[in-house]
């Protein structure tokens, strides 16, 4: 093998042995022991130098403190909207399709139900609010118990942020629904929502829930009956629940916030209304938020959490059993900007995804197929993307197959788009990511991978053979990279 080669090789329950002893000298590898499964769950590996007795400890999956508020609530909002009735979606797309135009002017005063609880859909707090800006695309209200949370330029600032960000979305996912006739999407900044995060003990930056799209019935009290997303306010003294500084809000929090939840709006509207589908997996709803914050100019919220994915990839899957955890969705957010980067058309390749009664894995097989017979099945994406999680940045090749494109600076935005693995990030958190991080072989047992995630192992000083062993027949795969 030369530096940059690839050997790939299918696992069993049997035991394969890598012979290393005719590499030349000096060299270097890595080896990834790689899941494939799709239906959540994990498997078993063990990987250890040849001549020696691997020590029997089993390696737990799982990042401590990895799920938070947000996440939780996130989780709880997308599966209370797979139960929405399908009759009450038909009914919302029909009847709330008005004909009429409705106004929206600034200074103009407005009352809104904001959930109330993290754990329930009836229960609401009113919320007067008043228009402090509008664009073509959106109108942002503040809450009027709050008058000083922004100052009028910084609310006019991002009104002009939202407008970019959602002119752009829309070119790219399509147009949105306009279900009270006003030609808007309404964002309202409330207090409402740091108090939501407060219950928790954490915070919630903001949320779409698919009801405020469906009529306000008995079993949907809460709804607004139009297309709204809720984000904080900034709050430094904590009044209403997490301290949230003011330039951290603007600079990181509200600016991300907008599209990310726009993009679940999109999402449940094109797959659910207008395709008459169920909504998307939630592992792949949430990717798709992250990526639109990043194509859009405002990603800087999400490398954060591929630094929690790099520490530990082998426990944090594409599809986990449950909702998706920060780590898990920094390898949401890596695996769909691969994807993006790797298709002929990105942009129509996340349109394709959005309008369509499909979802999940078969979603992402059937948006992506047609740009290479050999790169069209979940099996060569997760194989492809494995590769790039480990190479990237870190001098082995350049081969686009196998790498992200790099990361540019969006001087409109100040913001950087795109992936780095081994970089300072400048993501206003401090976050400096180092590139993944690979175990010793030998210095553990057994290994839970989850499903479609990796294990990397570090052969910096290679045994003279490695022995590998899996649990699984088809499901596991080894792939040893020459990188020195």
């Amino acid at each position: 093998m030369n530096p940059g080669d690839l050997y790939a090789v299918e696992l069993s329950a049997a035991a394969t042995t890598l012979d290393l002893s005719s590499g030349a000298s000096g060299a270097e590898y890595l080896l990834l022991i790689q899941s494939t499964l799709t239906n959540g769950g994990s498997l078993t590996a063990s990987v250890a130098d040849a001549g020696l007795t691997p020590p029997s400890t089993a390696k737990s999956a799982g990042i401590d403190g990895a799920v938070d508020i947000q996440e939780r609530f996130d989780a709880f909002l997308r599966d209370a909207e797979r139960e929405l009735p399908s009759e009450t979606a038909e009914r919302g797309a029909v009847s709330l399709a008005k004909s009429i135009v409705k106004t929206v002017q600034v200074g103009q005063s407005e009352s809104f139900r904001v959930l109330a609880s993290l754990y329930s859909t009836s229960a609401y707090r009113t919320v007067n609010a008043t228009v402090k800006c509008v664009n073509q695309h959106v109108a942002v209200y503040l809450d009027d118990e709050v008058p000083s949370a922004l100052t009028s330029e910084q609310l006019l600032a991002l009104c002009s942020q939202y407008e970019s960000s959602l002119t752009t979305e829309f070119s790219i996912l399509g147009d949105p629904p306009d279900m009270n006739g006003d030609g808007v999407i309404t964002v309202l900044l409330t207090k409402a929502v740091n108090q939501l995060g407060g219950s928790g003990g954490g915070i919630v930056t903001g949320f779409f829930f698919a009801g405020d799209l469906l009529p306000q019935t008995g079993s949907n009290p809460a709804s607004n009956e139009q297309e709204i997303v809720f984000a904080l306010v900034p709050d430094e003294a904590g009044t209403y629940g997490t301290p949230i500084p003011t330039d951290f809000a603007l600079s990181n929090l509200l600016s991300a916030v907008i599209p990310h939840e726009v993009q679940h709006l999109l999402s449940y509207y094109y797959h659910v209304l207008e395709n008459d589908g169920t909504a998307e997996t939630t592992w792949l709803n949430e990717a798709m938020s992250h990526l639109i914050e990043d194509v859009v100019g405002y990603g800087q919220e999400n490398p954060s959490r591929i630094e929690l994915f790099l520490a530990e990839t082998y426990s944090a899957g594409l599809i986990p059993t449950s909702s998706p955890d920060l780590a898990e969705r920094g390898a949401g957010y890596l695996f769909l900007r691969f994807l993006y980067e790797q298709a002929a058309d990105g942009n129509g390749f996340l349109r394709t995804l959005l309008q369509t009664p499909q979802s999940g894995v078969m979603n992402v097989e059937s948006a992506f197929a047609g740009s290479s017979g050999s790169f069209d099945e979940w099996d060569e994406f997760i194989f492809r993307w494995g590769v790039a999680i480990a190479v990237t940045d870190a001098d082995v090749t350049t081969d686009s197959r196998y790498v992200y494109e790099g990361r540019n600076f969006n001087s409109t935005t100040n913001h950087y788009q795109g992936v780095c693995l081994i970089c300072e990030t400048e993501d206003g958190r401090g976050t400096l990511l180092s590139g993944v991080g690979a175990l010793e072989v030998g210095s553990i047992g057994n290994v839970s991978i989850s499903a479609s995630a990796g294990a990397y192992y570090d052969l910096a000083t290679p045994p003279s053979s490695v022995t590998i062993q899996g649990n699984s027949e088809d499901s596991l795969r080894a792939v040893l990279m020459r990188t020195r």
